[in-house]
Parts: structure tokens; sequence; C-alpha cells
């Protein structure tokens, strides 16, 4: 009789501890920071294209995330509610932009055309660092025919004192900007005008840069690193740029008093 190969099955106790093993709860695995930061970026790209399909609008900063499933529940809710509304965090999800390089670029503006301006004024109002002083100034105001010679000479020296102060702690920016532009305008065409470009030669290239700084800071706004900031005062791009164009148009009209002030037909000496 030939011995034939027998296959013996496996036993019960070990097929059972095959499937008590496959059934025992596996441990979640610890997930990294990168992990976690990558797992937000899926979410806040979910609601983002939930967002736009929905007609809603994401929060005012890019930089906070909805890093779990449930506020992204709330987001398509908030979304479902109403199209074309902007949808605000709870307090817990918002966080504080971080201080950029553009902040502080725009800082370091602010600062040296602020200080330069009020450098200036401080030579017209009280005679410092070889400056005219107040009635230096107001003989320098009547002898370009501003009119009436003490109005004058208070608005220009408070607009480059004080408002240069006030664009370098960054308080009411956009106005206090939209002033310097105008202040710079008379200075370029009313004195440096005609002695051409470079300043070794008195021309206007100093005032041309301090206008530039001007515009600069009203275009882009205070940056993070200002009063405005700190006291939530942010007006839109579209206020930005009106101030500047009334800025731009009351320096041109002060330009035009000299002319107006000036006699058509002086009576001719007998």
């Amino acid at each position: 009789m030939s011995r034939q190969a027998v296959q013996v099955p496996p036993r019960r106790e070990d097929a059972g501890e095959g499937s008590n093993e496959s059934k025992k709860p596996q441990q979640p695995r610890l997930s990294s920071a990168s992990d976690r930061a990558r797992e937000g970026d899926d979410v806040g790209s979910v609601a983002a294209q939930v967002g736009r399909r929905a007609g809603c609008l994401l929060p005012a900063r890019p930089g906070r995330r909805m890093v779990t499933a449930v506020r992204l529940i709330q987001f398509i809710r908030l979304c479902e509610a109403g199209p074309k509304r902007r949808v605000s965090l709870p307090a817990a999800d918002r966080q504080e932009a971080p201080v950029h390089s553009f902040d502080l670029a725009i800082l370091l503006i602010r600062l040296g055309v602020g200080v330069t301006f009020a450098a200036h004024g401080a030579q017209k109002a009280f005679g410092w660092w070889g400056g005219p002083g107040l009635k230096g100034w107001q003989g320098a105001i009547a002898s370009m025919g501003f009119r009436p010679v003490a109005l004058f000479a208070a608005l220009s020296l408070l607009a480059e004192l004080v408002g240069g102060l006030m664009l370098a702690a960054g308080i009411v920016t956009p106005a206090v900007a939209a002033l310097l532009v105008g202040q710079s305008v008379v200075m370029i065409f009313k004195v440096h005008w005609t002695h051409g470009f470079f300043s070794g030669k008195g021309g206007f290239e100093f005032p041309l840069l301090l206008a530039v700084g001007a515009v600069a800071v009203g275009v882009a706004g205070p940056g993070q690193v200002s009063l405005d900031h700190l006291i939530k005062l942010e007006p839109t791009a579209t206020v930005r740029a009106v101030l500047l164009v009334i800025g731009v148009l009351g320096g041109l009209a002060s330009l035009a008093v000299p002319w107006l002030m000036t006699p058509k037909n002086p009576a001719k000496a007998s």
C-alpha cells in the first residue's frame, strides 16, 4: 500500500488567532506637524472650491485655516445659507497675520519720508538746524506771492511738521500721505522746477523723491506696524486713491493762489 500525501488543515485555534488578530483595533498613527499642515491645506482647498461654487467669500486673511472637518461643514452650511456673504470663522480659529517683509518695508518708507518732512517743518517753525524760523518762513511765503501770508505759512509748516510725524507713526495715514503729496506738488513747481532736476543745482529731485514715498504709502496703506492697524483704521484702496487725487488737486489749486493775487492791471507810477 503506497503512502499518499495528506494535507492537514490548519487548526481552528490558529485560524481563530489569525482572525482575532485581524479584528484587533489598530492604534492610530501619530501625525507629524507637516502631516497636520498638509491636511489643513487640503481642507482649506476644499473649502475654497465649495465657496466659489456657492458664491461665498472666504475670510479676509488667507493665512487663517480651517483644520478640521467640523469647520469645513460649518463653512458649507454658512455658504448655503446665502450667496455673496463673507464667512467669519470662530474666534478660536482666527489668528493674527504675522508681520511680513512688506510691512517692514512700508515702515521704513514711512519713517524716512515722515521724519524728513518733520525735520524741514521744524526748521521753518523753530529755526532748528539752520532753518529760517517762523519769521523767515513768512518772508519766504510772501516773496512767493501766497496771500494771506500767515495762513499759508502756518499751513505749510504744519503739513510738514505735524503731517511728517503722523506719517512716521502711521496714524490717519492715507489722509496724511495725501496732504504731504499736495505739499510736495507746491514745493516742486513753485520753488524747484525752474532749477532743473538735480538737487545739486536746486532742482526738484529731492521733493520728487519725498512725493513718491508719500504716494507709495498712500497706495499701499500704513502696514501692520502702525497705529492705524492698532485701532483698525483701514480704508479701502478706492478711498486711498481718492484721497491722493484730492491731495494732488489741492497742491495744484494752491499754485494758482499767487497768480490770482497778482493785479492784472497794476497802476502806473506818475
